[in-house]
């Protein structure tokens, strides 16, 4: 087991407290989206050092994804971040809002393109350059900020970037160029990777695809269509596109079913990534066997959005029948490219998911 000791500022000098991983209870992983995710708590109280987002995942075999202590606190300056945590005495904490800090767009701008090597990008075009062609699946690619590290082969960056166009952070994950499968060992951040050059890095995360939901002049509002992946909500930009709805329909991602977490707390942190849905029409789309969480969520989202509307599309309970299998854990992109695989008509399966 890790145990780690800390003293993290704004606790009123209360002195060392001692954390590790629980022995008990499990959350939603915030990379895999498995209930594997064991947060780290303080032991003299037992409550999470930051719920759901500071642990372990215990598929040590698929995922391994952690995030301790240590890089928690260097990189939110500790209490100081968004996160709403519980005082020694139990007493709650209200965290003061932070402006987030941002990666330089020349840094960003650097990694667009160079998609012949990022597998991910050969996948899509693989699938959609016969329906698209490769110029109009680059664009999309170019439009939602999707960048080719040099690292693992190059894998692609999901910048992060908020309805101000500033540049939150970027994912790094790698995928398989044949099945468009994500390969689980190849992932990270670029903030944590450039620790040196970003010390103390102040992270506030926004949805992937935010910046194409601000408001623009003359535009109508578009309908916002929130994935849990990122490679989802660039399969279902490319079909928007191939029906001629680009623009009435504008998918985004929130990399991760735990980081659709709308609280009170998060409508009132003008930074925060559900800002960008505040009086939007919003259609959710869980992934298979998550229509239970984000049905809860779909709730506090009401109090914020214009209408939500949360698809059945990957549930036995769906209405209009779904022409190929599903799997569990599966998304609507998996439906989407078994269609396109089985050259049946994608625009029925959009309007009866909607």
């Amino acid at each position: 087991m890790n145990n780690y000791s800390t003293a993290p500022q704004g606790m009123g000098g209360r002195g060392d407290l001692s954390i590790s991983l629980a022995r008990k209870g499990k959350t939603i992983c915030p990379n895999c989206g498995k209930k594997t995710f064991v947060n780290y708590i303080y032991n003299s109280t037992g409550i999470p050092v930051a719920d759901g987002i500071c642990g372990k995942c215990d598929r040590a075999d698929k995922c391994n994804h952690h995030f301790p202590p240590r890089e928690f606190f260097g990189n939110r300056r500790t209490y100081d971040r968004g996160v709403a945590s519980r005082n020694i005495s139990g007493s709650m904490y209200k965290p003061a809002v932070v402006k987030p800090d941002y990666i330089p767009a020349e840094l960003v701008q650097a990694t667009i393109g160079h998609y012949e090597r990022n597998p991910l990008a050969r996948f899509l075009h693989s699938v959609f350059d016969r329906h698209l062609g490769a110029d109009a699946v680059n664009d999309t690619l170019i439009k939602y900020g999707v960048g080719t590290s040099k690292r693992y082969g190059g894998s692609a960056i999901f910048w992060e970037i908020d309805s101000s166009n500033n540049v939150r952070t970027g994912k790094i994950m790698g995928y398989d160029d044949k099945t468009g499968k994500r390969i689980h060992e190849q992932n990270n951040w670029v903030h944590s990777l450039m620790a040196d050059r970003f010390p103390n890095y102040r992270l506030e995360q926004c949805f992937f695809g935010e910046h194409l939901v601000a408001p623009r002049e003359g535009r109508i509002p578009p309908h916002v269509l929130v994935m849990e992946s990122q490679k989802a909500a660039l399969i279902l930009a490319l079909c928007m596109k191939w029906i001629g709805s680009e623009g009435s329909f504008v998918p985004i991602a929130t990399g991760g079913c735990s980081m659709l977490n709308p609280t009170d707390e998060a409508f009132r942190n003008p930074y925060n990534r559900h800002q960008v849905l505040k009086g939007q029409k919003v259609a959710l789309y869980p992934d298979q066997g998550k229509y239970r969480d984000w049905k809860l969520k779909a709730g506090m989202l009401g109090k914020l959005c214009q209408v939500v509307w949360l698809s059945t599309v990957m549930e036995p309970i769906h209405k209009s029948r779904v022409e190929c299998e599903i799997n569990e854990g599966d998304g609507f992109d998996d439906l989407i490219l078994r269609y396109l695989a089985a050259d049946r008509e994608i625009l029925q399966l959009f309007v009866d998911s909607y």
